[in-house]
């Protein structure tokens, strides 16, 4: 599940800019050792930092806040499989990660279905 603006790290004093992605521990440490199996490969691209996101932070997030906690459930429906819902995150947090990372923009599919209706709506006109 996506998070804009950014979750608190709990190590950390402030939020970071950017997005988190929440997800169970297990899958988000499997995801920062795949990104980090490829950073090692693409920071041999020139000029790589104007192509890829590489700067991305794994970390135990810190006590969500109501702002936060807004729309929980519908943005984090994949967690409820694992028994982690609006109600009971917080004393949870153990068995989660997030990964911060800079915002890239609107998500892919989004776009895809937003300029699909786009199309759609121009070629009835």
């Amino acid at each position: 599940c996506i998070f804009q603006p950014a979750l608190k790290c709990k190590n950390k004093k402030e939020r970071e800019e950017g997005v988190s992605k929440m997800s169970i521990e297990q899958h988000g440490n499997q995801e920062i050792n795949e990104i980090e199996k490829i950073k090692v490969k693409l920071n041999k691209v020139k000029n790589h930092q104007k192509y890829y996101l590489l700067n991305m932070e794994l970390c135990i997030p810190d006590k969500l806040t109501e702002e936060d906690m807004i729309n929980f459930d519908n943005k984090c429906y994949a967690l409820t499989r694992y028994n982690i819902n609006e109600k009971n995150v917080n004393s949870r947090l153990d068995r989660l990660t997030i990964l911060n990372m800079p915002y890239a923009g609107v998500d892919l599919q989004d776009w895809y279905t937003i300029s699909w209706r786009r199309k759609n709506i121009q070629r009835k006109i």
